[in-house]
């Protein structure tokens, strides 16, 4: 790859940490409003490179206070005291997409829809076999990298037209979940699925559930055991894997080739985390049907704070049955919002309480050859 050229544009800055010559942008200054640089660079350079290549010339340094405390720093980790560049205290990297200067909320302060993805600090890209890893540092990541992820659709934007953002976090990005949960929460949501497709009666979600079952998308908790070490090991948590699929439409083929998995585990995969493939494009759609949406919903609420652990899962299982008992009742899956409201009510129970909290009056699934019906008998009795 020959050298590239990149158009920076410059960010308002965090004025106590970085220091910008003649001033930067406004909030809610659109693309077009930004200074700009263009910066040419070796495909092989890192985007960091990139950023204090551009620092440099668009005048952005550490403020005196900041440089100050990092000279604290060094001499209380007994290093000698040297100068840092504004680009080293950099975190963020983010490129410009075609919508960013869209207004999402007006006023004196306009928020763009730009300002809604900019503090990304890590990326999707792929290796030497092909191969997605997660969580690679964006400014760590090289042109190359970045510019093969954007054209596999793995990251927004368009990595020769970057933005330059001199701010410091704001807040701790940690991860939506561990495997090991997450493969439970799966395995719960199957097994009230199952029953619910066994004695549930002629509705719309059972009759769906029992196509699906025979999709073998009971097995997705068996696929994502299978690979989620080697998953982890490229750096990614089950919210990192829910994000990718989720992100855009692919065909089972594009899926396995980046997740490292056999086409059939693909399909298991997705048709179990509530994707519907379409046939006539073959690619695969998320939410794309009523059964679907409900499988996506629970999923994405699985990772709420008051269902993790072991009493978490307690909590899920019941979380789930009552979603399905709702949806077989009424033959609609419960809203966004009233499902946000039910699981505030349980953290409010939850957070409430100090000893064992009473909310989980069910009969849990007992381990025996028949799946053990009476919680679904309790709450629809003329089932």
């Amino acid at each position: 790859m020959e050298s590239i050229e990149v158009q920076v544009g410059l960010l308002p800055a965090f004025e106590a940490v970085f220091d910008v010559k003649d001033g930067s942008a406004r909030i809610g200054s659109a693309w077009g409003d930004l200074k700009h640089v263009t910066i040419a660079t070796d495909p092989e350079d890192t985007f960091r490179d990139v950023m204090r290549k551009a620092c440099d010339s668009l005048g952005v340094t550490l403020t005196s206070m900041a440089r100050e405390a990092e000279a604290s720093i060094q001499k209380f980790n007994g290093q000698e005291v040297h100068d840092v560049h504004a680009a080293d205290k950099l975190v963020f990297a983010a490129f410009r997409c075609a919508d960013d200067d869209v207004v999402v909320h007006g006023g004196e302060f306009p928020v763009l829809k730009r300002d809604q993805r900019i503090a990304s600090t890590e990326f999707i890209v792929r290796n030497e076999e092909g191969l997605i890893v997660w969580r690679r540092p964006g400014l760590d990541a090289s042109m190359a990298e970045l510019i093969d992820a954007s054209s596999h659709g793995l990251i927004e934007g368009d990595p020769e037209m970057a933005y330059l953002n001199p701010t410091i976090p704001q807040g701790d990005f940690g991860s939506l979940g561990e495997w090991r949960s997450f493969i439970q929460a799966l395995e719960i949501l199957w097994d009230v699925v199952s029953v619910a497709s066994v004695v549930g009666g002629a509705t719309a979600l059972t009759e769906q559930a029992r196509r699906l079952l025979k999709q073998r998308s009971q097995e997705t908790p068996e696929v994502v055991r299978h690979h989620s070490k080697a998953w982890s090991e490229r750096g990614a948590s089950p919210g990192d894997l829910f994000r990718f699929l989720i992100s855009k439409p692919r065909s089972s083929e594009e899926i396995a080739a980046l997740v490292g998995c056999s086409d059939s585990e693909a399909q298991a995969l997705l048709w179990g985390l509530g994707f519907v493939l379409e046939e006539s494009s073959s690619l695969w759609i998320y939410r794309g049907d009523p059964l679907a949406q409900f499988l996506g919903d629970s999923i994405d609420f699985s990772f709420a704070d008051i269902f993790n652990g072991e009493e978490g899962q307690a909590r899920f299982r019941d979380f789930v049955e009552r979603r399905v008992g709702s949806y077989v009742s009424s033959g609609e899956s419960p809203s966004k919002e009233d499902t946000e409201a039910d699981i505030d009510e349980r953290r409010r129970s939850v957070y409430e309480r100090s000893t064992d909290c009473d909310i989980l009056d069910f009969d849990p699934l007992l381990p025996d050859e028949e799946p053990n019906r009476s919680w679904f008998r309790r709450l629809w009795p003329g089932k």
